[in-house]
């Protein structure tokens, strides 16, 4: 099926000044995976702020997506990643973690309260302008007048250039599961906790699928210390900590870690040791035994529905720049999976495509108009403790 089936084509301005920028927008535009196929990404530029209060400098792009979303529902699904990724409104052009404005949609004139299309301020700003020649050469307004000829009003404007290629790609999800992890004695392990984290004590290793887990225990109490695979997005490991600061504060009863932070006041620490860097989280540590294999009664699954429901609860508003990626058990990408289809037999092959075409008419557009917050989706017997003796 692909973009030529999806229409109108919506042009999609992007912009961050805070955190890590460039990592915030790559983020974001996976994220626009979800209101239809991306089919252009600009280079990224480097801009100063435009009105409001003294900031620091944005990164600007364009992103082009075919989307069988109408441009309300759009709209509404660009707010919404807004918010999701950390976005928050305080003032009026003031600093952001990210925005999301809807520049083109076709050939469409919109104004509804709210929505105003093309952008009201498209044709003044090279920082949009620029990009969106680079994303969509042939890019047009509605009244016909080509978006390049709109380039000379604005040549003075500076927009230096930031990155161009594939800069938005997300680091291989994979990777991390191909990548041993990393090699520390107890005693390294010992060492990095007082030096990261002033914690005193003794480290024992922990079973790890893909880190270097420790149990510590000293005169501080125990925890636990994670020495992360070399391969991890570290904006997903300050995602994890900053998700369970969320949760101590909105319910301090839930039987979850809590996060401690590092000597500098870092939610992930950070060492050099064999001449590299290494990112390292530590936790309190739950007492508890593993839920066994295989169980499964009535009162388990109870008492499981509940805590992650609770725990969903708790998570609401929750927000982060790390939110949203690439995920490869994402039922929402999908159609990315298309091109793996001639690795089946013919019979079969026919089946998962029109699957796919399928997901892309029917559903996509359904999820791209759906509300979304983080959740704990990965409840396997590997992540959940029960109370001694008592797997229910």
């Amino acid at each position: 099926m692909g973009s030529e089936h999806l229409s109108p084509r919506a042009a999609i301005g992007l912009g961050s000044n805070l955190g890590d920028r460039k990592r915030t927008l790559a983020a974001a535009i996976a994220g626009l995976e979800a209101f239809g196929e991306v089919t252009a990404v600009s280079p990224l530029y480097e801009t100063a702020p435009v009105g409001g209060p003294d900031q620091g400098p944005y990164l600007n792009a364009v992103v082009v997506i075919a989307t069988a979303l109408g441009p309300s529902d759009l709209l509404d699904g660009l707010l919404d990643l807004e918010r999701v990724m950390g976005r928050e409104r305080r003032e009026r052009w003031g600093p952001r973690t990210l925005d999301l404005d809807l520049l083109l949609f076709g050939d469409r004139v919109i104004d509804e309260p709210g929505l105003a299309v093309p952008h009201p301020r498209l044709s003044e700003r090279r920082f949009v302008l620029q990009p969106l020649v680079d994303a969509w050469p042939d890019a047009a307004l509605p009244d016909g007048t080509a978006a390049a000829d709109l380039l000379p009003a604005v040549a003075g404007q500076e927009a230096a250039l930031a990155a161009d290629g594939e800069w938005w790609r997300p680091p291989d999800p994979a990777r991390v599961l191909e990548t041993p992890a990393p090699r520390f004695s107890a005693e390294e392990a010992a060492d990095l906790a007082g030096e990261c984290f002033g914690i005193s004590g003794s480290a024992e290793p922990l079973v790890g699928e893909r880190d270097r887990n420790f149990r510590l225990t000293g005169p501080d109490g125990r925890f636990v210390l994670k020495i992360a695979n070399r391969a991890s997005d570290p904006l997903l490991l300050d995602l994890q900590q900053a998700g369970l600061e969320y949760l101590a504060a909105a319910d301090p009863g839930l039987a979850v870690p809590r996060p401690v932070r590092a000597v500098d006041d870092a939610r992930v620490a950070a060492a050099e040791r064999d001449g590299g860097p290494v990112s390292l989280l530590l936790q309190t540590h739950l007492d508890g035994e593993r839920l066994p294999d295989g169980h499964s009664t009535p009162a388990s699954r109870d008492a499981l529905g509940a805590l992650l429901a609770r725990l969903d609860l708790a998570l609401t508003g929750f927000a982060h720049p790390g939110a949203v990626r690439v995920d490869l058990w994402d039922v929402a990408r999908l159609p990315a999976l298309r091109p793996w289809a001639g690795h089946l037999p013919p019979e079969r092959r026919r089946v998962v495509l029109d699957e796919i075409d399928r997901f892309e008419v029917e559903v996509r557009p359904r999820l791209g108009a759906s509300r979304r917050q983080v959740i704990h989706s990965d409840a396997n017997p590997a992540n959940l403790l029960t109370r001694p003796g008592d797997p229910d």
